[in-house]
């Protein structure tokens, strides 16, 4: 049963506005407008694709093989996928090890980014999440 983009949001316990907008962006496989309203099957399933913890990214970059590829996918930036897989212990370079290494030695961001000839930001992006 095809209904408004409106009473679909409802049925889902979610704001008209962002499903409004996940119609607009295609995120729907029946959504249509229709002049200025929207409308959508009633059975289309409400799929979350948002990435929830450091294991989907881990278990996307198996899936995929490449920080490239997750970033492609995800929408977040190569420099964020490196740091999760980084933090996780699953993503590794000649860089990554620099970093890891002098930072062990208790370098700072900003001598480990001098002596690398890299920018600070660079070196942040290699070095794990802090726990607190």
């Amino acid at each position: 049963m095809i209904i408004s983009i409106e009473d679909y949001a409802v049925a889902h316990g979610k704001a008209v506005s962002t499903m409004r907008q996940r119609a607009q962006r295609g995120s729907f496989k029946t959504a249509k407008k229709i002049g200025n309203s929207w409308t959508i099957d009633s059975a289309e399933p409400l799929v979350d694709h948002r990435i929830k913890s450091h294991d989907d990214f881990v278990e996307l970059y198996k899936r995929l093989g490449s920080v490239h590829a997750v970033a492609r996918e995800t929408n977040f930036s190569e420099a964020k996928i490196k740091k999760v897989l980084s933090s996780c212990g699953v993503y590794t370079s000649e860089r990554a090890e620099n970093i890891k290494r002098l930072f062990g030695a208790g370098k700072s961001r900003e001598e480990i980014a001098k002596i690398l000839g890299v920018k600070p930001r660079t070196v942040d992006t290699y070095l794990p999440y802090r726990k607190r």
